[in-house]
């Protein structure tokens, strides 16, 4: 029984290897270059591309809905879209805060017999 507990002593003394804290040290630890296959790299390229455009697309769209928003409302011209667009794309927060502050311009057609505050009417007969 001595024999075992004695193993078992001097078993507890010996450190388990611990993972280096400082990421750096890994980092280090870790030299030499990877390899890999041609058609993985073109792959993973591909997919890369791919989720990029994605990226982008998603942002235009975002950027698109808000503008078109804005648009009907009637606080930017159709004409401004594309530069409304660029600009939401860099800074969307300071593009929005500028749309509303414009002033509402109303549409109204022009030989129309109704003012812009006019609720429009049903007229009651089609030409």
């Amino acid at each position: 029984m001595e024999a075992v507990q004695k193993l078992t002593e001097e078993g507890d003394e010996e450190e388990p290897e611990q993972a280096p804290a400082d990421p750096t040290e890994v980092k280090a630890s870790r030299s030499g270059d990877v390899t890999i296959d041609a058609a993985a790299w073109q792959d993973m390229q591909k997919s890369i591309r791919l989720g990029l455009n994605a990226r982008r697309q998603e942002g235009r769209l975002e950027a698109e809905a808000v503008v078109d928003q804005f648009i009907r409302a009637g606080r930017a011209q159709a004409a401004d879209r594309e530069r409304l667009l660029a600009s939401y794309e860099e800074d969307p927060s300071n593009t929005v805060r500028q749309l509303r502050r414009r002033p509402v311009a109303h549409m109204v057609e022009i030989g129309h017999g109704l003012t812009a505050d006019e609720p429009q009417r049903a007229s009651g007969w089609v030409r």
